[in-house]
């Protein structure tokens, strides 16, 4: 077996915990809600050393992060320090930590509450009345709710039973759910949260497999690249491209972006942007020259190409007019050891509540893989079921609009970088957008499509 195969069995491991003695423990499925006043993080107490091996997760105010674990695994969960003052929200500016250890048998809720204490329920249990009932999406919403007094509901506790029940005895009655939309996202984020903590383990795992295939000739380059469908809905698309930029494409993209190089942002879900834990890397963005498109310009050769494809898959008449910048990001590896390694956790690139489109938003994402680290670094569409492994010069488009109705997606394009261990990546990002145009520029909007002057983040 070699080492990095070795390396990469022996992190999932550490997960489900593979030790004879862990084999005699239970296995349950956790779900941890932050309560707190703070983002808190994760981490998991490994038995063989009692040291926090790893960060399973960070989670945001009133966010929860669920995972697969056994009875008896014991986790810590730490305040983490405000991005921009870097201290915690208590008196003394110091960050708080708390612990708690997995009960046996079923799923389980554990929440962190104001004071920063854990606090544990069970999750709903199925009961002799489920095996009767015909309309299972009402039978649990009203179990999931029984108990709650008026006025006081925790939506988490409450979804997270709603789950339970919906996962005992309904079989092929789920669909009676897809009404209840808001119940089947929870679930379906549950399912994806699971699967991205161990395919990004398994720093061999190989993509996904494609729905379809097909080659794409490119009208400026006459050249014939191979496209790999790997999720195809009216609102959702996510391709993998071969080839779809050379090296002499690459290096000019990484020489006009070393002198502008700092410390990258993520979006708020608000339409703005914000610094935070949740992407470690570095960016810089660049405006392509389009009066050199003629005399063959690298930057600009790669940018049309972008849009190319973008109206071959959508056929919505995008041009370069009003575009944001392409941006040059750089995550860079320090070993598998590293509590908080370069990453980019799960995020939509717009709107993906299956909203109408706001005329002027992001609609479109393309990823140009132009150094493929050692080890890590792979993308991960939890929701969609989709992994992907990329190779040099490859890139991954996903549109993220219906381009008949312009209904948006409802989270299927939610995707993260997975952690960089060894080596570095970088990547060329283009957000494209739909309604922009010279004068209506993207400067004027965030993401959303928002002027900035509506939104109140001036």
């Amino acid at each position: 077996m070699n080492a990095d195969l070795f390396s990469a069995l022996f992190v999932l491991c550490t997960i489900v915990v593979c030790t004879s003695a862990a084999s005699r423990h239970i296995e349950a499925h956790i779900t941890i809600i932050n309560g707190s006043p703070s983002k808190t993080g994760v981490w998991w107490i490994n038995p063989s050393s009692s040291g926090e091996d790893f960060m399973i997760g960070e989670i945001p105010l009133n966010d929860r992060v669920s995972l697969d674990s056994y009875s008896g695994h014991e986790f810590q969960v730490r305040e983490l320090p405000d991005d921009t003052t870097g201290e915690c929200n208590t008196k003394d500016k110091t960050c708080r930590m708390t612990y708690f250890k997995v009960k046996g048998g079923e799923d389980q809720f554990y929440s962190v509450n104001s004071n920063f204490q854990m606090e544990y329920a069970d999750i709903l249990k199925p009961d002799e009345e489920l095996l009767n009932v015909t309309d299972f999406a009402s039978y649990c919403k009203r179990k999931s709710l029984e108990g709650q007094a008026a006025g006081s509901h925790d939506k988490e506790l409450i979804l997270s039973r709603f789950k339970s029940c919906m996962s005992t005895g309904a079989g092929n009655k789920l669909k009676q759910a897809e009404e209840e939309v808001k119940f089947v996202r929870y679930v379906r984020q549950d399912i994806g949260g699971n699967m991205e903590n161990f395919t990004c383990a398994m720093v061999d795992k190989d993509s996904s497999p494609d729905v379809s295939s097909y080659e794409w000739v490119s009208d400026k380059d006459q050249v014939s690249r191979t496209v790999h469908v790997k999720f195809e809905r009216p609102a959702a698309r996510i391709h993998l491209i071969e080839n779809f930029a050379d090296e002499d494409e690459c290096a000019a993209y990484e020489w006009e972006a070393e002198s502008k190089l700092h410390r990258a942002s993520t979006a708020d879900g608000k339409g703005g942007s914000q610094f935070s834990l949740a992407r470690k890397a570095l960016q810089a963005s660049i405006r392509p020259k389009w009066d050199l498109e003629e005399a063959g310009d690298k930057i600009v050769s790669l940018s049309r190409r972008v849009y190319d494809y973008t109206n071959h898959v959508l056929g919505l008449g995008i041009s370069e007019q009003g575009q944001e910048p392409i941006m040059s990001i750089q995550y860079n590896g320090r070993g598998v050891n590293d509590t908080e390694p370069d990453r980019y956790t799960p995020h939509c690139d717009g709107d993906c509540q299956g909203l109408p489109h706001l005329e002027g938003g992001r609609m479109a994402t393309m990823v140009i893989y132009c150094t493929i680290p050692e080890k890590g670094g792979h993308t991960n569409f939890r929701n969609a079921g989709v992994h992907i492994k990329p190779s040099t010069g490859s890139a991954i488009f996903f549109g993220y609009i219906d381009p008949e109705t312009k209904m948006m997606d409802s989270e299927y394009t939610t995707h993260s970088g997975c952690p960089v261990y060894e080596g570095e990546k970088k990547i060329i990002t283009q957000w494209v957008r739909l309604g922009v145009t010279k004068e209506k520029h993207s400067d004027t909007l965030n993401t959303l499509g928002i002027p900035h002057s509506e939104s109140g983040d001036d």
